[in-house]
């Protein structure tokens, strides 16, 4: 019988912790390891009941991990984060990364944002349209005479190493997230497992709005090829604690912060973490009646390609030498 394998880093040299909550979200990102995972950490805390993937992505040592079988929602995902943190004490940032509901704008003619299923949302304070961070706890708040004011996350303690990393990802004039990263990792895979991965049909991709069934055309520039790369959009993600597949429920979610473009249910929760997260999701629905799985792989493989984008932008040493100043900005 062969023994497990075992890291020959210590756990002090990860510093990237990637929390993806469903299965299919964490394969998408293990994916995306430069190469063989490490295999067991050396060691953990005794109250650490995890089970993790250890790697490098874009040189970076990263920490994968999910909610346990049958888990899902925020208190689930502090707890998987808390216990990682125990283990794993250099952790300097996490990604949040998986599935979420996209809202593209109100008009059905010509929705703005046009988002898509398949695109990619990035949590981001600057596209917040109301001035205010890049999560909201949709479903938490107070009643007031004007009406419903949920709660906001404060990220003003984000590393700025990871804000400029942001702020990178926005100058991309294409991050050809499918061509360079998504459609190579999924030649190195089983059929099956491309199979899974590989992109819907565009007349998949089926919006309701206004009670009428919207087929969204795939992007094509006059004369060129369909562009099958997703797009990242950055703005305001709203985390609940119930799945939204109503149009009713996400025109109301919509309707008290505009700049919202994505609706899951962990992002939130990490504001109790002791190190930071940003928050990356493929779109895998519209939060409609039509709510269904058929987009669910693509879009995780395609918030795992963006994580990796993102992560090309940062270089590792500044991540483990702790970010200078930032640490003590980010505690």
């Amino acid at each position: 019988m062969s023994l497990p394998k075992i890291s020959k880093h210590k756990n002090s040299e990860y510093t990237v912790a990637l929390i993806c909550p469903l299965p299919e979200e964490r394969l998408a990102a293990e994916m995306m390891l430069d190469g063989e995972d490490h295999g067991r950490e050396q060691e953990r805390a005794s109250n650490d009941r995890n089970v993790y993937t250890l790697g490098k992505i874009q040189g970076h040592m990263v920490v994968i991990v999910g909610l346990p079988s049958g888990e899902k929602g925020m208190a689930s995902t502090v707890t998987v984060a808390g216990e990682l943190g125990s283990s794993f004490p250099n952790i300097r940032f996490g990604i949040l990364v998986g599935i979420g509901g996209g809202i593209p704008g109100a008009q059905a003619e010509n929705p703005v944002p046009d988002i898509r299923l398949g695109d990619v949302v990035v949590a981001d304070p600057e596209g917040d349209l109301e001035g205010g961070p890049g999560i909201m706890q949709h479903d938490l708040g107070k009643m007031t005479d004007t009406g419903f004011v949920p709660i906001r996350v404060n990220y003003d303690n984000f590393p700025r190493i990871l804000r400029s990393a942001v702020g990178k990802l926005k100058t991309c004039e294409t991050a050809q997230l499918h061509d360079l990263y998504i459609e190579p990792k999924l030649r190195m895979r089983i059929q099956k497992t491309r199979n899974k991965f590989s992109r819907p049909a565009a007349s998949t991709d089926i919006l309701m709005m206004e009670g009428k069934e919207v087929v969204r055309a795939a992007r094509q520039e006059p004369g060129q090829q369909i562009d099958l790369n997703p797009e990242i959009h950055f703005g305001t993600i709203a985390s609940g604690s119930q799945v939204i597949g109503s149009e009713k429920d996400r025109d109301v979610i919509r309707a008290r912060n505009s700049a919202v473009l994505c609706i899951e249910m962990e992002g939130a929760a990490l504001l109790q973490c002791s190190y930071p997260y940003l928050v990356i999701r493929g779109v895998s629905d519209y939060c409609d009646s039509r709510k269904n799985d058929t987009w669910k792989y693509y879009a995780a493989i395609a918030a795992a390609a963006c994580a990796t984008k993102l992560l090309s932008f940062v270089h590792p040493q500044t991540v483990s030498s702790g970010f200078g100043e930032d640490v003590a900005q980010t505690g």
